[in-house]
């Protein structure tokens, strides 16, 4: 049932296999390089992506350089408080200007109880997990608290930024100063310019990319840069927003493409402090190719109530959007603890989805700094958050591969995992545009992993194909409260044209959670109304969002029953999702013995199964043919039931 994280250099070698079975229950096989079954990285995406996107980048990095010689602008402003400012590309005649989401940790999402000397006895420390980051510039890889674990990957050299140093401190710093030690003092770490970053996590994505932290954004609405206001709005969409906010754009399109086809691979990004930036007087406005002077009133980011204030890659629906709340020290008590922070983005995207979609501390994190091999500093933002979410999947990857013989855990589990979790915040039960799904709880995850030991149900790795309905009897030995997750990685979408708001649901395959009840009552999950922007979330049809909560509290003893269900047709006939299940003991069913994981379909992980127990005697399946060795009958008849389960 925990079939996932494929070794790449099997899952390779199998897409040939693959193929094969497919042939041989009659299926139509028209490449070597047909694309991979659900939930298996499909390297030669990754490969294509890398390609096309780089050769789009380059020329759009050649003209910003071009734009910048004929106007006299630099491309790269750097700030006094560590922060950058840097235009990497020119797109439609408009500069594509990446800014520091910085402004001006364990304790408060419990990652401190998985290290060692924490509460849980666990001793976690994230090694031999390759965390990755892209940022401002170089991280300085000597400082005493990378150990030799920080790497510069990067062929270009830029020089060491405070902020790149402090990010990487966040995730692995190993605690020569105990207050800046990470979130994975024992993990490594790849670092990366910001410059061409998408071709570059397209590249690192095929091979050992499995997550990354992303402490930036595409600059939108008021800034203040070298002594001027900017307004970064196109006026030819609207002369007071900037549409961009809650727009979903090719950016956000290129990187949900890069995770659909690297299912191992988590995107961790910070929700940017847009919310409130105003200004109001003369500032600048890009027209016609450059900026010109203007006194035009304009909106404040996030308007008067400071919602729709998260734009650009941060709208994307495959990554992890990390707000930013003040410190908790000595950890939550409750949701009056978690207090948000005066910057932090807030959703919802232009379609109604929930951003950010979890909350972390981003006030005066301490950690490293770059002057010297010894220094620290402390920095605010969700720049701060955001790494320590993205460090603490670290220890949670490295409890899931001891748990599951080396197998690594699919992005969408982990996502699911940490929103699953989550501690309540904000003013009412379920979701909001502020706090998303809550503050993020690595401790509580860590339990759920540990759970999944006792009961297999707890956390399952699965694919639905089209017109399949998944269902899985449940029992609730006694009364208590029941939650339940699906969360998968979504096709990439096709943006709508720029306008304001449009409401264009960027969802593709729309996957439907329900939990059918003792007296038969159908509980469905977690929903927001974009139009009712501070209400408390209902219940219904999520049709926008690819993760869906049911939660029952207080539910009484019984038999439960649940299922998993599409609209439509689903994009490329199959769809991978996660099921993490709290409160009940579920059974799954017995009747397709070829389906080894237990994911209602007969394919390429029972095929590894097979392969796995290959000469010897399981005493059952996968020796199917009850002859005391696993061979090449077993493999036949796998191959014979090839498919949906019946």
């Amino acid at each position: 049932m925990h079939a996932s994280g494929l070794k790449e250099t099997i899952s390779m070698r199998c897409h040939l296999l693959a193929a094969l079975a497919a042939a041989a229950v009659g299926g139509s096989v028209t490449s070597l390089h047909a694309k991979p079954p659900a939930g298996v990285t499909d390297v030669d995406a990754l490969i294509e992506l890398e390609r096309s996107i780089r050769l789009r980048a380059v020329r759009e990095r050649a003209d910003a350089v071009a734009w910048s010689l004929q106007t006299g602008r630099p491309l790269r402003i750097d700030h006094a408080d560590g922060g950058a400012t840097e235009i990497v590309g020119l797109r439609d005649g408009r500069p594509i200007t990446f800014a520091t989401d910085n402004r001006n940790a364990g304790d408060s999402i419990s990652t401190d109880e998985l290290l060692p000397g924490g509460s849980t006895g666990l001793n976690l420390t994230g090694s031999l997990v390759a965390l990755h980051q892209w940022d401002s510039g170089e991280v300085r890889v000597a400082h005493q608290e990378f150990g030799g674990r920080a790497f510069w990957s990067d062929i270009n050299d830029p020089g060491t930024t405070r902020h790149s140093t402090h990010v990487a401190g966040t995730m692995i710093a190993a605690g020569v100063s105990f207050a800046a030690r990470g979130m994975a003092p024992d993990a490594l770490l790849l670092a990366f310019d910001w410059g061409f970053d998408s071709n570059e996590m397209a590249g690192q994505a095929a091979s050992i990319a499995r997550v990354s932290n992303h402490s930036y954004g595409q600059i939108r609405g008021w800034r203040f840069d070298a002594g001027d206001w900017y307004w970064y709005g196109d006026p030819t969409v609207s002369t007071t927003q900037d549409y961009r906010f809650g727009f979903y754009d090719s950016l956000a399109q290129d990187w949900d493409a890069i995770a659909y086809s690297a299912p191992l691979y988590l995107i961790c990004i910070s929700a940017g402090n847009d919310r409130g930036e105003s200004h109001s007087g003369s500032h600048l406005v890009f027209i016609d190719g450059k900026w010109v002077p203007s006194t035009d009133p304009r909106d404040n980011d996030g308007g008067v109530t400071g919602y729709d204030s998260v734009g650009g890659r941060k709208c994307a629906k495959n990554v992890l959007t990390v707000g930013a709340v003040s410190d908790i020290v000595g950890g939550y008590t409750g949701p009056g603890s978690v207090v948000m922070t005066s910057f932090s983005g807030w959703g919802p995207t232009d379609d109604g989805r929930i951003k950010p979609d979890i909350v972390a501390n981003g006030i005066s994190l301490f950690s490293c700094d770059d002057d010297s091999n010894s220094d620290y500093a402390s920095l605010s933002g969700t720049s701060m958050a955001s790494p320590s979410v993205a460090g603490s999947m670290a220890p949670l990857i490295e409890l899931y591969k001891s748990m599951h013989d080396g197998m690594e855990p699919r992005a969408a589990t982990l996502k699911g995992l940490v929103i699953h979790t989550a501690d309540e915040a904000g003013s009412w039960d379920g979701p909001d545009y502020r706090f998303g799904w809550g503050l993020v709880n690595t401790l509580v995850a860590a339990q759920q992993i540990q759970l999944d030991a006792s009961e297999p149900a707890a956390i399952q790795e699965l694919t639905i194909a089209d017109g399949q309905v998944f269902i899985q009897s449940c029992t609730a030995a006694a009364s208590g409260d029941i939650s339940v997750t699906i969360c998968w990685t979504d096709p990439a979408a096709t943006p709508a044209a720029a306008s304001l708001d449009p409401p264009d649901l960027m969802l593709v395959n729309d996957l439907d959670l329900r939990i059918i009840g003792p007296d038969e009552t159908i509980h469905e999950p977690w929903i927001l109304v974009p139009g009712s922007l501070g209400a408390a979330a209902l219940t219904g049809d999520n049709f926008r969002d690819n993760v869906e909560v049911v939660e029952i509290a207080g539910a009484p003893a019984g038999q439960y029953t649940l299922q998993v269900t599409h609209k439509g047709t689903l994009v490329n006939a199959e769809q991978a999702f996660s099921l993490i299940v709290s409160g009940l003991s579920c059974t799954a069913s017995a009747s397709c013995p070829w389906d080894l994981d237990d994911d209602g379909m007969v394919g390429i992980n029972d095929f590894l199964g097979l392969l796995g127990q290959w000469g010897s005697d399981p005493g059952g399946p996968p020796d199917f043919d009850g002859d005391g060795t696993v061979g090449i009958n077993d493999f036949l008849e796998l191959l014979g039931n090839w498919g949906v389960c019946p």
